[in-house]
């Protein structure tokens, strides 16, 4: 099973192996444990990947052969709904952000980091207490460094579903999509 794959500077293609509860890269066993891989972006040798390791959403940083640098971010990923959650790395900071509903509070947050190591939450909404949001989530980061996020919630007591999606610029939840769109991409 390959859950990562980039193509360095020189060409080479470098992969992520998943076997028996572990990561290795190129064979060598130095991503821990984890339940999703979240997300991966390469700008030059520096590859990112977001991981959620144990219900929590960490960035894994290495450049080149080197060394991984982990950054957890301390938002608690809910874990029942995995593979829940998106991430992506803005390509005009190098910082990234995930997109996922969060253990506990069972809001769906935006978790971006604003300088190395450090991380901010954007609580988008708040209370989702259906389990099956997360497997459409998405994030994107335009190349102008604009956070474009997407992902399904329930309407509270139904079981009709509502897609959300559109630029991530603070707090608050996303355009909902219309119901035709929903039921023709549930159709598919």
């Amino acid at each position: 099973l390959v859950d990562v794959a980039w193509r360095d500077t020189a060409g080479i293609v470098h992969y992520s192996h998943w076997d028996d509860g572990a990561f290795t890269i190129d064979g060598e066993e130095v991503l821990p444990a984890a339940r999703a891989v979240m997300g991966v972006s390469r700008d030059g040798d520096v590859v990112t990947v977001g991981l959620n390791v144990n219900g929590n959403a960490v960035k894994y940083t290495r450049e080149g052969t080197g060394q991984w640098t982990a950054s957890d971010t301390g938002a608690d990923i809910e874990g029942t709904a995995a593979p829940c959650g998106a991430y992506d790395a803005d390509p005009m900071t190098g910082f990234g952000g995930f997109l996922f509903k969060e253990a506990d509070s069972n809001d769906i947050v935006y978790v971006h980091e604003v300088s190395a190591g450090t991380w901010a939450k954007d609580i988008l909404e708040t209370a989702v207490t259906n389990t099956n949001f997360g497997r459409y989530a998405d994030l994107v980061y335009t190349p102008a460094g604009v956070a474009i996020g997407a992902y399904k919630t329930c309407l509270t007591g139904t079981t009709t579903y509502r897609f959300r999606a559109g630029a991530i610029t603070g707090p608050g939840a996303l355009a909902s999509l219309n119901q035709a769109f929903v039921k023709q991409h549930q159709a598919l």
